[in-house]
């Protein structure tokens, strides 16, 4: 009979371990109404996305051992709250966890229609390890503490929102044809620009919202973009699924491989297009980084200065363009603004 006991409580343990344990909740809006289609990130210890059904509801099935987990929503015309869960399993609480809610509130945070998701301070590894594959020699591997918290926009600024507060259309000729087939279009990014160029953009914006609006520094960039990863994409070291997010491996420059925000996966923080579709500007200069910790970095200083054209000031490029290829656009990669391309954009953040 013991013997019998003990085989049955190894049979159990194994189909319990074998079910694994599922983590499931709801979004709904504040007046209690379920929210469909909203994308669900599930980060740590492992890497899944789900959307939300007609009720609202959203379900991920993982292994029941002890681990943590990050739940984050994303959906580009909603912000939540919580913006995370961070979800534990414990040796003493392997069965399924529900309840795993979140509330969406609609609607936008300035009048241009530009969304914002928060980034809580926190430290991070900034750079890659010598052993990352593709890496350069311009990410040393570095701690980086950043002491404030926040909102960085949720995709790159688009054409739509680039003349609802300029006026101006960068992307087309003088007589108002595309400068590339297939160029224009109000939900792809605004392109054509330089660092002056945003500048007098950010100006306009300050006098004409209620928000306080930057740049990001390169080191809010690459924490956000990372979203507590340390692989070479925020989604994890195979380049295999990074079409599910983002814009890479394109043929060639052209209308046609910049393409409008919003349409694939985002990462954990809820950011879109972060690998790929257009480079984005940041606040720094770009040059050497320091081989200790640093704590709020920003470098008003560089190797590289304004180009004889007067269109660049070198300051650097994150996250490559839609017809580079995917070493390009890890989460580390940097590259000197060395001059405008069909493919310069920028992402914003908001104070």
């Amino acid at each position: 009979m013991t013997k019998n006991f003990l085989f049955y409580s190894l049979m159990f343990f194994i189909a319990i371990t074998i079910a694994g344990c599922k983590l499931s909740g709801q979004v709904s809006t504040t007046a209690g109404e379920p929210v469909e289609g909203v994308t669900i990130v599930l980060s740590g210890a492992a890497s899944m996305t789900t959307t939300t059904d007609s009720n609202g509801k959203y379900e991920f099935e993982v292994s029941n051992n002890a681990n943590s987990y990050i739940i984050t929503p994303s959906a580009i015309d909603y912000t939540f709250t919580p913006a995370q869960l961070n979800v534990e399993i414990t040796a003493s609480t392997r069965n399924d966890i529900d309840g795993l809610d979140f509330t969406a509130t609609e609607g936008t945070p300035n009048t241009f229609g530009m969304t914002f998701n928060y980034i809580a301070p926190g430290t991070f590894m900034m750079g890659s390890p010598i052993d990352e594959p593709g890496r350069n020699d311009d990410e040393t591997l570095h701690q980086v503490t950043l002491t404030n918290g926040y909102y960085i926009q949720t995709t790159v600024v688009t054409q739509e929102q680039w003349q609802a507060v300029m006026g101006t259309t960068p992307w087309l000729n003088s007589d108002g044809t595309p400068k590339y087939p297939g160029i224009a279009n109000p939900n792809k990014p605004a392109v054509y620009i330089n660092y002056y160029d945003v500048q007098e953009f950010l100006s306009a914006l300050n006098e004409q919202s209620d928000g306080s609006y930057r740049l990001p520094t390169e080191a809010e960039w690459e924490y956000a973009a990372r979203a507590g990863s340390t692989t070479a994409w925020s989604f994890g070291d195979n380049d295999d699924v990074i079409h599910e997010y983002g814009w890479i491996n394109e043929s060639t420059a052209s209308g046609e491989s910049l393409h409008e925000v919003g349409l694939l996966k985002p990462n954990a923080n809820g950011l879109y297009d972060i690998h790929g579709n257009v480079w984005e500007l940041c606040e720094d200069f770009y040059g050497p980084y320091p081989s200790g910790p640093v704590t709020d970095p920003v470098y008003t200083t560089g190797e590289y200065h304004e180009h004889e054209s007067g269109a660049d000031t070198g300051h650097v490029y994150r996250g490559a363009a839609s017809y580079w290829i995917a070493r390009i656009a890890r989460s580390a990669y940097r590259a000197p603004n060395t001059i405008y391309w069909e493919t310069s954009g920028f992402r914003l953040v908001r104070d």
